[in-house]
């Protein structure tokens, strides 16, 4: 796993053949080592093909894997993760896009989260957890304000916690 981390991103695209199975690589024993390797490498080359192993939601644990892959990638990935938010009907789909905007910490990642707070409350609680990431206060009334309007109660203890997170992990950032 070091050296391929070393070798970084000329060693991208060998990774990715192996990962997608093409003829005349070896095939992965691991495919979730790899995924930790590329998002180690930060390489936006693999950006598409993380994307891509993202959407088959069919292993939780995969998808939760380059969803941190995507989100050490950071900036460069945005672009792509957002579309998946925007164009994808699959609940899980979008709901790993939201955990990769959480972990990121790029603003422009915040920017989206925010923007879909009242636009996907079918995952509003998971695009709360992902605010609380960033511990930006001004989020607080934001999140009440969708909170308060929310009919379904059942993900209100997560919104709840979202909101005692982002209050309390700020104040240890002010102190």
């Amino acid at each position: 796993m070091e050296k391929l981390i070393k070798i970084g991103e000329p060693a991208v695209p060998f990774i990715i053949s192996s990962i997608r199975k093409e003829e005349n690589f070896p095939r992965p024993k691991d495919m979730l080592l790899l995924i930790v390797i590329l998002g180690e490498i930060r390489s936006p080359i693999s950006i598409g093909s993380l994307i891509d192993i993202m959407k088959d939601v069919k292993n939780n644990i995969t998808s939760s894997a380059v969803a941190e892959a995507l989100a050490k990638i950071g900036k460069p990935a945005i672009q792509e993760i957002h579309n998946i938010i925007k164009h994808s009907d699959n609940k899980l789909q979008r709901l790993y896009a939201y955990g990769a905007l959480g972990y990121m910490h790029e603003e422009d990642a915040h920017t989206i989260l925010i923007e879909q707070l009242d636009k996907d409350i079918e995952l509003v609680n998971v695009i709360c957890m992902a605010l609380s990431e960033y511990s930006h206060t001004d989020d607080i009334e934001k999140i009440y304000a969708v909170y308060d309007k929310l009919e379904d109660t059942l993900f209100l203890t997560d919104i709840e916690e979202s909101v005692f997170s982002i209050a309390n992990n700020s104040n240890k950032n002010h102190s």
